[in-house]
């Protein structure tokens, strides 16, 4: 008799399921039994039936997808509450406890835990460090397997060296053995973990740390389970140990669908289940996904390979039929399945292609030949798993620009294939591409001025811009990822793809995405990142030993799915094509022993399960299927005779209709065989749209920046501020932690959080003692003000009708007056934080929690201080109007007060509509003259100023005035700041907008070098300088206009001289700079606290001393404005009137 619960109608089985309230269950359920369905019944049940408090609540999936989906089906159900509990991936369960309890485990809350690609990276990376340089490439998969197979296992290095002492063991043994300790140290080293490493940590943490276990076996009572049969055996531990003895252990899952045998998943953990708790159980048989022939067929494929016999019966009724579409040869498959599809739409059967899914094996290995079918007969499709990012033109554009920028002359790319430069990425002229392709790679990496490039023959300014910023990266020192974004910006190439806007070019831009992600993730692995380490991690990963780097493609509803078997596991499709079926494909032979593998007797788990997971793994297959399924069999492939095993138990123990189809014509009769024999119910798709707080208040900032980063998924680098912003929250949530503990803050705590904390951010010892003090200072205040702290970081959801909103909070306090208050905390001081739009975020969080609060906080850090703030009203319109304004894909650039430090601002600048307004006129004078901002030429760069604030003056179009503030940012030199300050009032938007962040960008070029002597300016770029050591002490030498700046304590007074040859001398405390150097007629900047005049024969006065008051009348360095450096003449220089003029803008002038 079916059950109610609520509006959901369960059969007994499932009811049974639910209602269970205490100790272990195992429930078994089949493909399509609803096991989703009974997960939400059962959380809603024990909190609304059993009066179980949410927070008491885990479900554990498989991935992150199913608990996002999951968690989202039981916000519906049982609403906000849902926030309360734990809906997670195991590995991110893991994650949370560690960070949970920071101070009883060594890496504290500073780690990151790395995928599988980037721990097998990160063991290639410091190869070195582990003692595998000789080992080769191809064999550090293996090394990875081993160390992840060790971990899973619980071994220890000792135990396992003692074990290969003790037994023998081949050199690559001994190798790993050695290596797997240093692993493991600088893993810890490093704050770094891998998957295995983290599941390891908490098992150990809660074996040997009683406080803990018991503190999470009172927090977390009811576990649930899904995919129980794709455990490991670290898992098994960690929920054995969490469960405890009240083990409220609810385990779902299916022994036919473990098919990740080769993740060290094992479907023994699920067999034993009932043995070892001595569990409950109850079997779900009913399928509600699939027609009746479909489940009758896989019922019959699985029948006798199974340790719980089931009885699957099918809820839907239909005649339709399975069948195998019999290929005689494999070059008959693409066009017989490509005929399938085509006649299943033309015929009515079904709406579109994007009803049918294609599964294979191995989408890299078996499509290609389908794929290439597909595209001659004009029919989309998606696919998933087929590898081919790093074959995309934009991304070997782009890698090749990389490695070109390296800043050592070792080649990693073995050949540098300039041919990549004659496309639209870089966007030269054929005139260009064709000299740079008879150039040697070192002759055009050696040029750097505008000048040098002309002599070379190129003469399209454009082009020498782009390869004059090219070249000058090889000498910068800035990170891969800040190098990536100075290409791009260079190049120009994200902002045409945003203005074509089509399929094409979205697709270039999320692969474009997709490699900052790549860059990010080597910069987290890597000690040292450079150019040199990021080949060759792009090495790797093209070798097919990194897996997770598909190229994207913009997934289309009426496409064919193409995907593997693996991949399709939890997903169901109307019709159903397996593919590429073939004897030694399927079943494939079994698994030889790896020449590194974890002995046996070390092994928690010896169950092989690879001929029986063959099975497994096929089912799996056919069972995604709803309404037709088809088996596409070659009898003849590649000289392999003979059907797959899998198609004659088909036909064998199946009523399985074996038509031999052959080649599939529309008009064929023998297409009626599927017509009259299938039908399919309509698609519903209803997909939710989720959003982070952190992500809304991105889109209320600026729009364009979230479409950046969430959209098409940019990774930025972390700025100080934002690395800064993270240790303050990460201390005060961990301070707040232990006061809600009732545990001590010391002042020894206090140093070794700080210092755990500040640890990748550069600080002085006054910075540090003074971060300390800030950190005093809150605990004072915190201990003053709250009577008690109610919850540290409490998540919170927004779920309205097609969108859900999630976040957290930092703090909620219960003052002495018994009342909530809630509190957000802010790195800064207190005169920044309405700019941050807190009244905005305090308001959601208000509108989410519903609870009765009496204040509404901001602490400021930087000050100690607390703010009383209004919270936003109208919240939910808000959220409203955001949703679907996301739906609709506005993202229009916004101007705010953060737009100067936005890695985006050039690609903004441009789709605000400030490009250059054609070919010819005002906007072409306009690119020439900032072209010819050449500080070797003087007259020149200074004419060239002159045009471009006369353009941002007077042009009459708001395009070119904008263009002309750019510009004026770029070049650098401060003589600027006057006419972009007066565009600040241009009636222009984009004027106005283009001369602020000019402004901001010479202010913070300005701070930057009085803060470092390091760097200096010149001509219009930032450049790392040269050291020169002469006999009086060191120099540090602009590479362009040669300013320079002594280095060496006791020098009392720097004279700058004109006239006189030698470039710089020492007496005493005094160093003389020559500033005019005659024999190539260039002026210098210098720091000077006098200028000297001297009689130098035929110096050419005029020249010189023009040339050298503009020097250093735009030197944005200079410690002394020109009216404090006095001018003496010494001998008898050929001073004119016009020469006296200029010097008379010094100080005094005198002779001497």
């Amino acid at each position: 008799m079916p059950f109610m619960t609520g509006e959901i109608q369960l059969t007994d089985e499932q009811r049974r399921a639910v209602e269970h309230f205490t100790g272990p269950l195992l429930v078994v359920a089949g493909p399509g039994a609803g096991k989703t369905r009974i997960i939400v019944e059962r959380v809603a049940h024990l909190i609304d039936e059993r009066g179980v408090e949410p927070s008491s609540l885990v479900v554990i999936t498989f991935t992150r997808k199913a608990a996002d989906e999951l968690k989202e089906r039981i916000i519906k159900r049982v609403g906000g509450r849902a926030e309360e509990m734990q809906i997670s991936t195991i590995h991110s369960f893991c994650n949370r406890i560690l960070r949970m309890y920071p101070d009883h485990h060594s890496l504290g809350s500073n780690f990151h835990v790395m995928d599988e690609e980037n721990q097998l990276m990160f063991i290639y990376e410091h190869r070195d460090q582990l003692g595998l340089s000789n080992l080769q490439r191809e064999r550090f998969p293996l090394i990875q397997a081993f160390f992840s197979e060790c971990q899973e296992n619980m071994v220890d290095p000792e135990t396992l060296s003692q074990h290969y002492r003790s037994k023998g063991a081949g050199r690559l043994e001994r190798v790993a053995a050695e290596a797997y300790q240093r692993y493991l140290d600088l893993m810890d080293e490093t704050g770094l973990l891998d998957f295995a490493g983290m599941q390891w940590r908490v098992v150990r943490l809660l074996e040997n740390d009683r406080k803990v276990l018991d503190d999470l076996r009172s927090r977390y009572r009811f576990l649930m389970v899904d995919e129980y049969q794709d455990t490991n055996q670290i898992q098994e531990r960690f929920l054995e140990l969490l469960a405890g003895e009240e083990c409220n252990l609810f385990a779902v899952g299916d022994e036919d669908q473990s098919i990740y045998g080769f993740r060290g998943s094992t479907p023994e953990n699920f067999l034993g289940f009932q043995k070892k708790y001595g569990a409950e159980f109850v079997m779900l048989e009913r399928n509600f996904r699939s027609v009746p022939s479909i489940v009758d067929v896989t019922q019959r494929f699985m029948d006798g390979y199974r340790k719980y016999p089931k009885d699957i019966r099918p809820v839907r009724d239909s005649e339709n039929r399975v069948f195998i579409l019999d290929n005689p040869t494999h070059q008959d498959e693409p066009s017989n399945v490509v005929g399938i599809i085509r006649a299943l739409v033309d015929s009515g059967v079904i709406p579109h292609q994007g009803y049918v899914t294609l599964l294979f094996r191995s989408v890299k290995h078996d499509a290609v030949e389908i794929m290439n079918e597909l595209r001659r007969e004009g029919i989309p499709f998606n696919v998933y798993g087929e590898g081919g990012f790093f074959d995309r033109e934009e991304i070997l554009c782009i890698t090749h620009l990389l490695h070109h920028t390296r800043n050592e002359r070792r080649k990693i790319v073995r050949k540098l294939k300039y041919e990549h430069l004659e496309g639209e990425f870089m966007d030269l002229t054929p005139g260009s591409v064709n000299l740079i392709l008879d150039m040697d790679e070192e002759e055009l990496r050696g040029l750097r001025e505008h000048r040098e490039f002309r002599e070379a023959g190129f003469t399209d300014p454009d082009d020498i811009r782009k390869l004059v910023a090219l070249n000058r990266l090889i000498d910068s020192d800035l990170g891969v990822l800040e190098r990536y974004y100075e290409i791009l910006e260079l190049t120009e190439y994200p902002h045409r793809l945003l203005e074509r806007g089509d399929d094409e070019s979205r697709e270039k831009l999320y692969n474009l995405a997709r490699f900052s992600s790549l860059i990010k993730d080597y910069e987290r692995i890597s000690l040292e990142p450079g150019v040199e380490g990021l080949m060759e991690f792009i090495r790797m990963a093209m070798s097919g030993r990194i897996k997770k780097y598909d190229q994207i493609l913009l997934d289309n509803p009426y496409s064919v799915n193409i995907m593997t078997m693996h991949r399709a596991k939890g997903l169901e499709f109307p019709v159903v094509i397996i593919c590429s079926v073939f004897n030694g494909k399927f079943p494939r032979k079994v698994r030889e022993r790896s020449e590194l593998e974890l002995p046996e007797e070390l092994r928690r788990s010896t169950m092989r399960t690879d001929e029986i997971e063959e099975r497994r793994l096929f089912y799996v297959g056919m069972t995604r299927a709803q309404d037709m399924l088809i088996v596409s069999a070659t009898k003849n492939h590649r000289g392999r005779i003979g059907y797959s095993e899998f198609i004659e138990d088909l036909i064998k123990t199946s009523r399985i209709t074996s038509d031999r189809l052959g080649r599939i014509d529309p008009e064929d009769a023998r297409i009626e065989i599927i017509k009259n024999s299938c039908q399919v119910e309509d698609i519903e798709t209803r997909e939710i749209f989720r959003i982070s707080f952190t992500e809304l208040n991105t889109y209320l900032t600026c729009p364009f920046r979230y479409m950046l980063l969430y959209e098409y998924g940019f990774d930025v680098p972390s700025t100080r501020d934002q690395l800064y912003g993270i240790a303050v929250h990460e201390c005060l949530r961990r301070i707040n932690r232990r006061l809600m503990r009732g545990e001590t803050v010391t002042d020894d705590y206090l140093q070794e959080l700080a210092s755990h904390a500040l640890r990748d951010i550069e600080m002085s010892p006054d910075g540090f003692r003074a971060f300390i003090s800030k950190l005093k200072r809150y605990l004072e205040e915190i201990r003053g003000r709250a009577l008690e702290i109610v919850s540290a970081e409490k998540p919170f959801s927004i779920m309205k009708d097609g969108f859900m909103i999630t976040g957290q909070t930092d703090l909620i306090i219960r003052n002495h007056d018994g009342g909530l208050e809630l509190v957000d905390f802010k790195s800064m001081s207190g005169s920044g934080i309405h700019a941050r739009d807190i009244e905005l975020q305090l308001g959601v969080y208000r509108h989410a929690l519903d609870l009765d609060f009496d204040g509404f906080l901001a602490y400021t850090f930087e000050d100690s201080e607390w703010h009383l703030i209004e919270p936003a009203a109208d919240i939910e319109g808000l959220l409203e109007d955001v949703a679907e304004r996301i739906r609709r894909e506005e993202f229009p650039p916004r101007e705010n007060n953060l737009c100067s430090l936005c890695i985006f601002r050039s690609i903004c600048t441009y789709i605000n509509g400030r490009q250059e307004a054609g070919a010819g006129g005002e906007a072409e004078d306009l690119r020439r003259a900032f072209m010819d901002l050449d500080p070797h030429d003087m007259d020149g760069y200074v004419e060239a100023m002159e045009r471009i604030m006369g353009y941002l003056r007077n042009s009459h179009d708001p395009e070119v005035r904008a263009r002309a503030a750019d510009y004026l940012g770029e070049a650098g030199d401060a003589v600027a700041l006057d006419v972009l300050r007066e565009a600040l009032n241009d009636p222009g938007e984009g004027v106005r907008i283009a001369a602020r962040r000019a402004i901001e960008r010479l202010k913070k070029a300005q701070r930057a070098l009085k803060e470092d002597y390091q760097t200096l300016i010149c001509g219009r770029d930032l450049f790392k300088p040269k050291k020169i050591h002469t006999p009086e002490g060191q120099f540090v030498v602009c590479r362009v206009c040669g300013h320079s700046k002594f280095l060496e304590d006791g020098v009392r007074e720097v004279v700058g001289i004109i006239g006189d040859e030698e470039y710089s001398w020492r007496q005493e405390d005094r160093l003389f700079i020559s500033m005019w150097d005659e024999e190539s007629k260039r002026a210098r900047n210098a720091d000077i606290d006098v200028l000297w005049v001297t009689d130098s024969g035929d110096m050419d006065y005029g020249w010189a001393i023009n040339a050298v008051y503009q020097r250093l009348k735009n030197d944005v360095t200079r410690a002394k404005p020109l009216s404090e450096i006095p001018v003496i003449l010494r001998g008898d220089p050929e001073i004119g009137e016009e020469e006296m003029d200029i010097l008379q803008r010094f100080g005094e002038v005198r002779y001497g």
